[in-house]
């Protein structure tokens, strides 16, 4: 029976350990539908700019890493119907990860008489760009309009889980223009 209870304790901060909450704000990203662009190889260019290191936010006794953290819901349609998927679930953008995102228990401790020095912690870029694979095929004929949605997420923070304080779902409509095949 101990074994059964001790199983279940350690799934469950397993499990919670890689929670993610996240609040919906769109403040301090830019997207600008430009900043998608359809590359040579069958390759899409994805950049997204923001949000901005914050030092001492509010209630926040530490600081906020800048540009995205992680990613997800990324996809393309045709009138509300998706026609690919590049990623569904969420992934770890912008070199940042599990290890290397600020930890919420150091901004709360004293260490050799001073509180935790945020420029010691990895700052990712403000300007963030990805580049995908994709399969054309799925896709219509150059020129025609196509859906972008893709969930960003930034200021996030472990605290026994992964809390995002800023998470956007950025759609758009854009052209689907892919260089010419080589001739």
């Amino acid at each position: 029976m101990k074994h059964i209870i001790l199983t279940i304790i350690l799934f469950l901060i397993f499990f919670k350990t890689f929670a993610i909450k996240s609040s919906v704000n769109c403040d301090d990203f830019y997207f600008d539908p430009e900043g998608i662009k359809f590359l040579a190889n069958h390759q899409v260019e994805l950049t997204i700019n923001g949000p901005h290191k914050v030092e001492s936010p509010g209630s926040f006794t530490c600081c906020l890493q800048q540009g995205p953290i992680m990613v997800g819901n990324y996809k393309f349609s045709i009138g509300g119907t998706t026609i690919y998927t590049v990623l569904s679930d969420f992934t770890w953008e912008n070199g940042y990860n599990m290890g290397n995102i600020l930890d919420a228990n150091n901004c709360l401790s004293k260490s050799w008489g001073k509180y935790f020095d945020c420029n010691t912690i990895y700052e990712g870029q403000y300007e963030y760009t990805r580049v995908d694979n994709y399969d054309p095929t799925n896709f219509p004929s150059p020129g025609e309009t196509i859906g972008l949605e893709v969930t960003v997420y930034a200021h996030c923070f472990n605290q026994c889980e992964t809390i995002c304080l800023k998470s956007c779902t950025i759609t758009a409509g854009i052209s689907y223009d892919p260089p010419p095949p080589p001739k």
